[in-house]
């Protein structure tokens, strides 16, 4: 599926590297030296080699492929992710989000716009989605400096990559 909006054409979008990932915490870096710090608060988190199948989003969009660190993520809990300066409209990318037999919901604590909705993903509100093997990109709108989510349920695992609109 894709959502017809002005954020589809989209092909700025800037993804932060993870170079140190713990259960609980990580931080990134991006454009022009910004950098993120994200805590879990159960833990869960890990480094992958890039967004699980990395192929299945639009290429304008440009997720981190392998090469490219992001965090893995197995366990249900309170991310919180807060960038080193304001960044106007950041982005989350989520890969393998739940699976089927188990439906992953993701609350966020601000209203977000869909940049993108590829298979497997319920949009509940605009702060809520539902995955079952879902990806997506969501863009939080205005300038943020930090923003949480609730990854509801436990699961293998799903990807997730943190960014933002070119900032040039």
């Amino acid at each position: 599926i894709l959502i017809s909006n002005s954020l589809c054409g989209t092909n700025t979008l800037q993804w932060m590297t993870m170079n140190n990932v713990t259960a609980t915490t990580a931080s990134g870096t991006g454009q022009n030296g910004i950098t993120v710090a994200v805590t879990h608060s159960a833990g869960g988190m890990s480094s992958n080699d890039g967004m699980y199948q990395s192929q299945d989003f639009p290429s304008q969009y440009n997720v981190p492929t392998p090469g490219t660190p992001v965090i893995r993520n197995t366990l249900a809990g309170d991310f919180q992710a807060c960038f080193s300066q304001p960044v106007v409209n950041p982005v989350v990318a989520f890969a393998s989000i739940g699976n089927p037999s188990t439906p992953v919901v993701v609350t966020v604590s601000q209203p977000y716009s869909i940049v993108w909705s590829g298979t497997g993903t319920t949009w509940t509100s605009s702060t809520q989605f539902t995955g079952q093997e879902g990806d997506n990109i969501i863009r939080i709108d205005g300038t943020v400096s930090c923003v949480n989510f609730n990854y509801g349920t436990s699961e293998t695992y799903a990807t997730v990559a943190f960014g933002f609109e070119n900032q040039n």
